[in-house]
């Protein structure tokens, strides 16, 4: 994915999103509406905040039948966004969302600067002991 792609050039993540390795903000504070995209799946739209000068990668675990869409790419279970500036403190946002069969606790597994961590994501419904 390319910087073009992205929203361009936005100050820090909205307090509804947690930062993850100082690189990603995930939707992990509120469960995300997800409304019915026409094909079996639902979508829940919602802005990828990520850091420009790191390489982010974003996975979706099992077992939920989940995907993530961000930038001009199609429905996927892994996205990796490439660094575009070497300009450290600033954030990129990129359109897209996250895909569901059915309300759930999207377990999205976040790299960046040989750093790993794990984000739930509520998608149509609240993750289970949150």
């Amino acid at each position: 994915m390319l910087c073009r792609d992205s929203l361009g050039d936005h100050g820090p993540p909205t307090p509804d999103l947690e930062v993850f390795l100082d690189a990603a903000a995930l939707p992990t504070r509120r469960v995300l509406q997800a409304s019915d995209s026409g094909d079996g799946w639902l979508f829940a739209k919602v802005g990828l905040y990520v850091r420009p000068h790191l390489t982010v990668e974003l996975a979706v675990e099992p077992p939920v039948e989940g995907a993530i869409d961000y930038g001009p790419g199609d429905r996927t279970e892994r996205i990796v966004l490439s660094p575009c500036t070497r300009t450290p403190g600033r954030w990129l946002v990129y359109p897209g969302g996250y895909y569901v069969r059915k309300p759930a606790c999207l377990t999205i597994r976040v790299r960046a600067g040989g750093g790993e961590a794990v984000a739930r994501v509520p998608v149509g419904e609240a993750c289970k002991g949150e």
